[in-house]
């Protein structure tokens, strides 16, 4: 092997030491940005000092190597590095999968971005760096016989000027005049390589004398200019804002400390001639780059792995060199993997296969590529044509569904929707594909497959105009009834789709028998079974779709098709038709509990019939005008809860107050920036999402209209209204609420009309205040009968781009990074003025004379805090407020210390809280709530909330408990919840009368 070594490193070796420092002061120029949380100056004014001083020593790792090519890079001109590209581009295929698998096991992140990049690295802006510098390697040759044409004076002149233009004025204007892309564009790259040349052809590292007190004394202007920018950034903007104005790599300051750092280590290498083979150094490069740039490691490393602020000054820069570290040994340990990989025969072989020596070659590759693909026109034609014909498909859907232009909807397929295309088209081949191996038919085939992708979209289109909503497998069952549904289609449509299938079908059977000989499948049987068995298989992945880190899903997830539920319109508009009914086709509800039977269910049905006559021995009747009011007030929360921000004054004195005087605490919500109807379901079901299987992450679009009987708060009830003072398209609430029982469903474009609907001044949204006076409204008008109100308030609905006319809150921490800092201002007074209408609305019902219970809560934390990691804060940022109040006029009840609940026991509380008698299923709730610690989804499993994560249970001081945790009796509570769960659900049902019945005694 050393004397392959010897061989493949013929030009001799390279002097290392520059290298090396430069990709170490990468290093830490990562861990810096990445698994840093950046310390403020008004938190910490001495460690953000020390941050940025920190960040600013070693941001120039990347001059470093280009002027390092400049300096030697004439040395080494007969060097063929375009020859050494597909070695370069290997290593680099080899890092990014090797970065794709780490964080794929152990985060589960996957993104077709990711992999789009492997194949075309300039396609994102990661690697703006490393790509600006290959190219000045490649064409440096030419870049030396440019120069090498000037004489020294006319260098010296250019030199000047240039370095006027590139360092000079963008450091007077404190502006990146020249859009160096923080050093990383080829402009400047270029500027550093002849700067690089320049050294050496003018000898000025021999004119440069006390070369140690001059690295300290530029050390020193360097970081001292933070500490004075800093404090002039003080005095005229009364903020710390343009403090590292100078901490970039083309400043004066940065580069003086560059070129003197440079010679230094120049000094160094002279003295120990540290050398190693170019190729271990190329490896060593790429794979650095490819770890600190791309976009996995980043993204992952900042969500899940960011050191806190807050921690003690020795504990912070331990984490910092601990990381160092870290990145420093992985770099070290795969490059050497690689170095010993790319020695291997086979790998030899395939660099050698994917060389080319000049450019002339490449274009060769692509006139044999091009005579390929001619070799196939038959099969390319079909291509293109499932091509337009989806296309078609998709933008026809997508003009029917929004009122967008037609050129935005070109644009979104041109630029962001080809995954979902190409899918769409790959699934239409594969069918047609199929038939054609089963019939030995192509026209039969093709035309077969394509009227049925025209009536699929023709269905679509009508049931998209009709009810919101694609075609769905379910949908399947209605062809019984098509009599009806034809007479809902417009009669030309119903003519023109019918002419265009007869068309094909007739032009299908005289195309096949002109060329039936043309299309023939020359293959014996058992290759055709073989593929007819192999396509079925590719297809029975249909079956696994949603099933989270199953290879179809993989593959979904790596092109970027998302299986959205939540807003089934949306999800066809990015999906296509065809791939939404696929997904739609793998939807498992819940895992089948063990001792499930109809024996069993009755047992259980007879336990809590005996529970509820017990509790009800202590419980009052219930009033014939009797109110229950669950309000899900969006996105509420105690921004003084978390973690790491300190808010310059209370925004909720007044819903503090009422939480110290009645049943209140936490409550623990499955999603974090949305997920709002999930918790709408769990608190009117009294169901546990974090009970469902991962495929159904939405209950409200994948599960109640499929339930034959869907049980809820709103059966003890006589009258029950819902208000949602926004659109209601998403989530399927209109069919939902109709299921359920409501009787008037208020929202923006409902019949049932709101009547108020002010908005504070600059804020998109409905008003709470509004809400509110349209459920005191509601209230009011109701006659006789028992009534339940929910109520869902808008006015903190993200996102938080819009601004109120003042703002009374600052804050301070790391928790929001600081282009949100806006945002959660905006969020901080929103939530003020909902304290500000609680309290309002409070005193209105104390003045009404009907007993009123009101279960505030909110329903997730906004999505501000990207400052925090989500894996060390999961539970902190999946925990809201609530409170149970009762009116005046209601009887008088203690509050009661359940702490921690989450949103399926809210029925319990209310009830409990009313001292109102209860239906055994609500015996049930009142037992889980009163024994069980809080059931939710794993709250560090993921940052999104596409799938159900693991189930675990909060207890009330915090602590995070798996089910075998539970004590035996929790156990036999949860068994038994469980089991109901799964009969209401997915089940026989058996216990679904008995969950609706109401309170009769």
């Amino acid at each position: 092997m050393q004397e392959n070594i010897k061989s493949s490193n013929h030009f001799g070796k390279f002097p290392a030491i520059t290298i090396i420092i430069s990709v170490l002061f990468s290093i830490m120029e990562r861990v810096l940005l990445t698994a840093t949380t950046a310390p403020t100056y008004d938190g910490s004014p001495r460690r953000f000092l020390l941050y940025a001083s920190m960040k600013a020593i070693v941001l120039i790792g990347i001059n470093l190597l280009s002027i390092w090519l400049g300096f030697y890079g004439e040395k080494y001109l007969r060097i063929n590095f375009f020859s050494k590209l597909a070695k370069c581009w290997l290593v680099f295929v080899g890092t990014m999968i090797f970065t794709f698998v780490i964080f794929f096991f152990l985060r589960g992140s996957l993104n077709f971005k990711d992999l789009w990049v492997i194949l075309f690295p300039i396609s994102q802006n990661y690697f703006g760096f490393s790509v600006s510098f290959i190219l000045l390697f490649l064409f440096f040759p030419y870049i030396v016989i440019l120069l090498n044409r000037l004489d020294t004076k006319q260098f010296q002149r250019l030199l000047f000027l240039w370095s006027v233009a590139a360092v000079i004025l963008p450091s007077l204007f404190g502006k990146d005049v020249w859009n160096y892309n923080g050093g990383k564009s080829i402009l400047w790259q270029l500027y550093l390589v002849i700067l690089g040349y320049g050294i050496k052809r003018l000898g000025l590292m021999k004119r440069f004398r006390f070369l140690l007190p001059q690295l300290a004394l530029s050390i020193f202007l360097l970081c001292g200019a933070i500490f004075v920018m800093a404090n002039i950034s003080i005095i005229y903007r009364g903020d710390a804002s343009t403090a590292e104005r100078f901490s970039v790599p083309y400043s004066i300051f940065s580069v003086y400390y560059t070129l003197v750092l440079f010679f230094v280590l120049e000094r160094i290498q002279t003295r120990v001639n540290l050398q190693l083979y170019p190729s271990l150094l190329a490896i060593l490069l790429v794979v650095s780059q490819v770890i600190l740039n791309n976009g996995i490691t980043n993204w992952n490393v900042s969500v899940y792995y960011r050191l806190p602020a807050n921690n003690s000054l020795i504990v912070w820069l331990f984490g910092i060199m601990k990381f160092f570290g870290l990145y420093v040994g992985i770099i070290l340990l795969w490059s050497l993997v690689i170095w010993g990989i790319s020695h291997l025969s086979l790998i030899k072989r395939l660099e050698e296969k994917l060389s080319v020596d000049s450019i002339s070659e490449v274009f060769q590759c692509l006139k044999k590529m091009m005579l390929w693909i001619k070799s196939k026109k038959r099969l390319f034609k079909l291509i293109i044509f499932f091509y337009i014909l989806v296309l078609g498909q998709m933008y026809a859907v997508y003009l029917a569904t929004t009122n967008g232009s037609p050129n935005k909807a070109f644009l979104k397929y041109l630029l962001t929707g080809q995954p979902a295309l190409w899918l769409n088209v790959v699934i239409l081949m594969g069918i047609m594909m199929l038939i054609h191996l089963i019939t030995n038919r192509f026209w039969y085939s093709f035309a077969f497959t394509t009227i049925l992708y025209i009536v699929m979209t023709i269905s679509s289109y009508l049931k998209l105009f009709l009810r919101q909503e694609p075609v769905l497998p379910g949908d399947i069952m209605l062809l019984s009834g098509i009599n009806e549904i034809v007479t809902l289609v417009e009669p030309t449509l119903l003519i023109i789709g019918f002419v265009t299938m007869i068309i094909l079908a007739v032009g299908a059977i005289i195309v096949q028998r002109r060329t039936q000989k043309m299309y023939d499948l020359k293959m014996n049987f058992k290759k055709r079974f073989g593929k007819i068995v192999f396509i079925l298989f590719l297809f029975s992945g249909i079956f696994f779709a949603n099933h989270r880190n199953s290879p179809p899903n993989l593959l979904l997830r790596t092109l970027g098709i998302e299986s959205i539920f939540f807003n089934q319109v949306s999800a066809v508009r990015s999906n296509g038709p065809l791939v939404q009914f696929l997904l739609n086709i793998d939807v498992e509800v819940m895992n089948k509990p063990s001792g499930y039977s109809k024996e069993k269910i009755q047992e259980i049905m007879h336990k809590y019939d005996d529970l509820a006559d017990e509790i009800n021995q202590e419980r009052g009747a219930w009033s014939k005008d009797q109110v229950v009011i669950f309000n899900l007030s969006e996105s509420f929360s105690d921004p003084t809860r978390v973690p790491e921000t300190t808010i310059s004054s209370d925004p909720i004195p007044n819903i503090r107050s009422l939480k110290k005087t009645n049943t209140s605490g936490l409550m623990t919500s499955t999603g974090y920036g949305g997920g709002t109807a999930n918790i709408e379901w769990e608190t009117l079901s009294g169901l546990s999402l974090s009970s469902l299987a991962p495929t159904l992450p939405t209950p409200y679009s994948q599960l109640v209209e499929n339930q034959a009987i869907a049980p809820n708060i709103t059966n003890l009830f006589d009258n029950k209204v819902a208000i949602h003072p926004y659109v209601a398209t998403l989530y399927n609430r209109v069919n939902v609420f109709k299921k359920y029982g409501f009787e008037a469903f208020y929202h923006v474009d409902s019949d049932d009309k709101l009547q108020y609907t002010d908005k504070i001044s600059g804020s998109r949204y409905i008003s709470d205040e509004s809400a509110y006076k349209e459920t005191l409204r509601l209230i009011d008008e109701n006659g006789t009968g028992t009534q339940f109100i929910q109520l869902s308030t808008m006015q903190n609905h993200g996102s938080y781009t819009y601004t109120y006319p003042e703002y009374d809150f600052t804050f301070t921490g790391p928790s929001v990074v600081k282009n949100k800092a806006k945002e959660f201002q905006t969020y901080t007074q929103g939530v003020h003025y909902t304290d500000v209408a609680v309290k309002s609305f409070i005193e209105e019902l104390d003045k009404i004379e009907k007993p009123i219970t009101f279960v505030f809560y909110g329903d997730h934390l906004p999505s501000l805090y990207s400052g925090l990691s989500s894996t060390k804060y999961g539970l902190e940022l999946h925990e809201t407020d609530y409170f149970v109040y009762n009116n005046t006029y209601s009887r008088k009840h203690a509050k009661q210390d359940y702490g921690i609940v989450s949103p399926n026991y809210f029925s319990a509380l209310a009830l409990s809280q009313a001292n109102l008698k209860v239906a055994p299923y609500y015996a049930l709730l009142s037992e889980l709530a009163e024994k069980v610690p809080a059931m939710t989804t794993d709250p560090t499993s993921s940052a999104q909330n596409r799938y159900n994560g693991a189930q675990v249970f909060v207890t009330d001081d915090g602590a995070v408990l798996d089910e075998g945790d539970l004590t035996k009796e929790q156990k036999a509570i949860f068994d038994d919840y469980r089991l109901i769960q799964y009969d209401l659900t997915v089940g026989e049902q058996y216990s679904a009368k008995w969950a609706t019945q109401k309170v009769t005694k």
